[in-house]
């Protein structure tokens, strides 16, 4: 049977530490900008300010 990898404790640590962590609507709102403009087809011309304004205007709140 092959071995089993040896996995860094301390990034067991850190991954543990980020599965528990609530994200603020602040941390949702930059991931989900940062998830569009990622997924925009290659050569668009929005800028990520661009995004996040549209993306506000479809959910009512300011940029």
């Amino acid at each position: 049977m092959p071995e089993q990898p040896k996995t860094d404790p301390q990034l067991i640590r850190r991954l543990e530490r980020a599965a528990k962590h609530e994200m603020s609507a602040e941390e949702i709102r930059r991931q989900t900008v940062s998830f569009v403009y990622g997924n925009l087809p290659q050569g668009n011309t929005l800028t990520r300010r661009e995004v996040a304004e549209a993306l506000a205007r479809l959910g009512g709140e300011v940029a």
